[in-house]
């Protein structure tokens, strides 16, 4: 495993190289969250951003309008997203990047299962 290659074993390899496997949510998230800001905002006033793919799902990185962010609406949403149907199957709103994170394994998990991969199989259980 990419860990087992640092000298230092009690030293994260974040710490020690500044850099996070590419599957990492964490990593997923604020790169998608900084992707999002550089996009044009639509016709319908919403911006969104792939995060993962899997297959014909995507999940997704919706930006929620400030006007529409209130107390009762979380600020970060995601979505499991169906390319082949045009539609959104699932979704998660989400208050602060560790809801997130949580929401991300979640979709990411759904998404493998609906491409006919088993959990077990891959690191997003």
């Amino acid at each position: 495993m990419w860990r087992d290659t640092f000298a230092d074993a009690n030293e994260e390899p974040e710490a020690a190289t500044g850099c996070y496997p590419p599957d990492d949510p964490q990593h997923m998230l604020i790169s998608a969250y900084t992707r999002l800001f550089l996009l044009p905002v639509r016709l319908d006033g919403l911006r969104h951003t792939t995060v993962a793919s899997f297959g014909a799902y995507e999940v997704r990185l919706a930006d929620v309008p400030t006007p529409k962010a209130t107390p009762k609406v979380p600020p970060i949403w995601l979505e499991l997203y169906d390319r082949s149907a045009d539609r959104s199957v699932d979704s998660a709103g989400c208050w602060d990047l560790d809801e997130a994170e949580k929401a991300l394994k979640a979709l990411n998990t759904e998404a493998l299962c609906r491409n006919g991969i088993a959990p077990s199989d891959s690191a997003w259980r």
